[in-house]
């Protein structure tokens, strides 16, 4: 098969919701691995700063980040902060976990600008629900960006499509004299 004819040895990464979880909780990512397993779904991990700060600057698409707040280093709310001021990962769910949740934390956590601020159980179930509702959200604004381009059907005819370049509905797209 000619090069470009093989099929792109990314092309399953290309197609999947994929979360970074940056921390070093073991349980928390067995619970994520096997809660949204591949090809559907990448969970990435790293346990430090340097590496997270690496993936978060990176083109690489995510469609959720998960901090945990006893990382390594104690970098969470900062990376937060970095995802935040990342014109490329501007929407992109921010969600911080820890061992327990106080009031403090949350403040914490929504000045940094986490979208959520989950604990962490011993079914780590709550996590699991939020990541869940992370991919949702972004299924549905990926299906609604792609609904948005390419072409539209005419609302006259139905049968005939415009396509959508910035070219006015008046101007001749088709070869027919528009009245």
């Amino acid at each position: 098969m000619p090069a470009h004819d093989q099929p792109s040895g990314n092309r399953s990464s290309e197609l999947s919701l994929r979360a970074l979880y940056v921390g070093s909780d073991v349980d928390v990512l067995v619970a994520l691995r096997t809660s949204f397993k591949r090809p559907e779904y990448q969970i990435v991990s790293c346990p430090d700063r340097g590496s997270a700060t690496v993936f978060l600057k990176s083109d690489i698409p995510y469609h959720a980040f998960l901090f945990d707040i006893q990382m390594r280093d104690g970098a969470a709310l900062d990376l937060v902060r970095l995802t935040n001021s990342l014109a490329h990962r501007q929407g992109t769910a921010n969600i911080v976990v820890a061992e327990e949740v106080t009031d403090e934390l949350r403040r914490l956590a929504d000045s940094a600008g986490a979208d959520q601020c989950i604990e962490k159980t011993n079914d780590v179930l709550g996590i699991i629900e939020a990541l869940a509702r992370a991919f949702s959200t972004a299924t549905v604004e990926s299906e609604m960006e792609q609904s948005m381009s390419g072409t539209v059907s005419r609302p006259d005819t139905g049968d005939r499509t415009l396509p959508m370049d910035g070219r006015g509905v008046g101007e001749d797209t088709t070869g027919l004299t528009v009245q």
